[in-house]
């Protein structure tokens, strides 16, 4: 396939066309050009527009990032040895994108939901108890015993908990500061797996 890394919105700095493999997973949409040892990825739930663009250029798909950042992926088949453009495969580019894009925002809004639950779970037992079972805060939060051995020890610490045997003693003063952090820090606390790096926007 081809790829283009045509600048920002309302820029004209297009790049030149490099070829090489696009490729796919869940999680990024990646271009391995073939004279390059550099590897070009965007995050499923940083694509923000999925555009099919047609001229006298030839068949692309253009993609948007949250960013406003735009970068052109071409379908490329080889005729007579030369590289041309492929509108079928381009026009399945472009559905297989699509479907990844609704995939992972459907994905990406059970999860939060679920989180939400989970908090909610673990707020209701803080509502009629400072005193609570270890074991049970674990089952609430649906977290690994690994994971939650990690985190009720920072939280304790952070939030000025004690640990007692099998249970945790909440302090009253705390307790609304820890429920917006676990709010808040949802996505990395309770699903680590969802935390994607981007390197074109540099974020996480």
């Amino acid at each position: 396939g081809g790829f283009m890394d045509n600048g920002s919105i309302g820029e004209n700095s297009a790049s030149k066309t490099l070829k090489g493999l696009i490729f796919l997973n869940e999680d990024y949409l990646f271009f391995k050009p073939f004279n390059e040892k550099t590897m070009y990825q965007i995050a499923i739930l940083n694509i923000l527009r999925i555009m099919k663009e047609d001229n006298n250029l030839g068949p692309s798909v253009k993609i948007q990032t949250n960013q406003n950042k735009i970068y052109s992926y071409i379908a490329l088949k080889k005729q007579l040895g030369l590289y041309v453009k492929d509108k079928s495969k381009t026009e399945n580019l472009f559905e297989i994108i699509n479907q990844a894009k609704m995939y992972k925002t459907s994905e990406q809004t059970r999860l939060e939901k679920e989180d939400k639950e989970r908090i909610e779970r673990v707020k209701s037992m803080m509502e009629v108890s400072n005193r609570l079972r270890l074991d049970m805060m674990r089952i609430a939060l649906d977290m690994d015993e690994k994971t939650f051995t990690e985190k009720v020890f920072q939280w304790a610490k952070r939030f000025k908990f004690l640990i007692d045997g099998d249970y945790l003693i909440v302090n009253q003063d705390t307790v609304e500061d820890f429920l917006n952090d676990l709010s808040t820090g949802a996505g990395v606390l309770l699903r680590r797996g969802l935390k994607v790096y981007c390197q074109f926007c540099e974020k996480k």
